[in-house]
């Protein structure tokens, strides 16, 4: 991969005005792929609804509720394409199994047969 075409950050539902406008003009940034679950997306709107930055519902002071702007703006910034990628719940557990040897499969699903079979009045399990 080339140098500076991926970028990690963190909440970008927090980030002010300047800052989304100096993520997609100065960074380019086209394309926003979450990670989020749908638990920590309901508790973004919830604090974004409220008004207040994750900062500032979490002990920050309340100054930087005033001072930053991010609640005013939506949460996904215009212009921008989003994909959600879910890395829980059952289709992604599906989709982990289906990765699996037959043999790691059913060492998953049940225990693996030499382990079945030791009766357990003789101490070997």
């Amino acid at each position: 991969m080339k140098e500076g075409l991926l970028f990690r950050s963190a909440r970008l539902d927090d980030a002010t005005a300047a800052d989304r406008r100096r993520l997609q003009d100065e960074y380019h940034i086209r394309t926003v792929i979450d990670l989020r679950t749908k638990t920590e997306h309901i508790n973004a709107a919830k604090k974004h609804e409220r008004g207040l930055p994750a900062a500032a519902a979490q002990g920050g002071p309340a100054a930087l509720a005033k001072s930053n702007d991010a609640f005013a703006q939506p949460l996904k910034i215009p212009g921008l394409h989003y994909r959600e990628i879910k890395i829980t719940g059952r289709p992604f557990e599906k989709f982990l199994l289906s990765q699996l040897s037959w043999w790691s499969f059913l060492c998953v699903v049940g225990p693996p047969p030499h382990e079945a079979s030791v009766p357990e009045d003789t101490g070997l399990s």
